[in-house]
């Protein structure tokens, strides 16, 4: 007799996007849980059902993760407030980045490094979903010489930047520090898979509106 299929099955990123948006329009299911601290980024679980998790997470000034993945877990995020820089690792050249703003999201999967940092002077809130639902996470870091380390770290973990001698998670790095063009001015929001093309030094200056309506 063959295994009859799971009752849950992993929702596809795709599906998960389009469900980040659906919660972002239901505040009643998140608003409460939300928690500006200038000193960290608080994140607060919504629902945690089969093969699906969802938080809101919540950025000030500097809060940055520095570059991660999500060991097994694919993932979408909706911005509701305020605006995030999202940046994903390219070997031999400088990270592709995207700020986006309320009410653009986007997804990934779980072989996906990238990095999100808050983005000018309103603090944003973003909603998460992750399948599987987060357990484990991977921290990147970078010696002088350019040698690429892994540190696995607990989903209950804050994501911070690494650095590299003391793989301390509460530092920044080599691999974290912002890279010459890996900057783009708040008014060059984009709306999703648009990259930014200005390079110069962010303004801090109250972000646009991301346009499209679809941590």
């Amino acid at each position: 007799m063959s295994a009859s299929p799971s009752v849950y099955p992993e929702p596809t990123p795709a599906e998960m996007r389009e469900l980040v948006t659906r919660i972002a329009a239901e505040p009643d299911s998140w608003r409460h849980l939300v928690r500006h601290d200038p000193d960290r980024r608080t994140y607060e679980q919504i629902s945690r059902d089969g093969p699906l998790g969802l938080w809101v997470i919540c950025w000030m000034n500097d809060h940055d993760t520095g570059f991660h993945d999500h060991d097994i877990s694919s993932g979408a995020i909706c911005v509701i407030d305020g605006a995030i820089k999202h940046e994903r690792l390219v070997i031999g050249g400088e990270p592709s980045v995207v700020i986006y703003g309320p009410g653009d999201s986007f997804c990934f999967d779980a072989s996906e490094v990238h990095r999100m940092s808050h983005w000018g002077d309103v603090p944003a809130v973003t909603i998460h979903a992750y399948s599987p639902p987060l357990w484990r996470m991977g921290a990147y870091a970078t010696d002088d010489d350019g040698t690429l380390h892994r540190h696995s770290i607990s989903y209950a973990e804050e994501l911070r930047p690494v650095l590299p001698d003391r793989r301390d998670l509460r530092a920044s790095s080599t691999l974290s520090g912002t890279p010459k063009a890996a900057t783009a001015d708040a008014s060059a929001i984009k709306a999703p898979g648009r990259r930014s093309t200005d390079t110069s030094s962010p303004s801090r200056s109250k972000p646009k509106s991301g346009g499209s309506a679809t941590r």
